[in-house]
């Protein structure tokens, strides 16, 4: 889903369409078709996902790969660590 496909909704007679946005609605129809994938990452990003139970230590061991990443090379980095408690 793309913001774009949101905002490019078309007031009705009242000025508020309802609609669904994730979840194919084939009762009513009011969801959104996708449209085309927009890309607005500049050229050359690059990008890396990692995954962690938490419990098998490799929440520890993302944040120290991460760590390694910013500390020896040019690149930037952002880590979210959520942890429930």
């Amino acid at each position: 889903m793309c913001v774009c496909d949101i905002h490019d909704i078309k007031p009705g007679r009242c000025g508020y369409v309802p609609f669904k946005v994730g979840i194919i609605d084939d009762v009513r129809n009011s969801h959104l078709a996708l449209g085309p994938q927009i890309n607005t990452m500049p050229f050359g990003t690059r990008q890396c996902m990692f995954w962690g139970m938490g419990s098998d230590g490799t929440v520890g061991a993302n944040k120290e790969a991460i760590k390694i990443i910013a500390n020896n090379t040019p690149l930037y980095t952002q880590v979210i660590l959520p942890v429930e408690g």
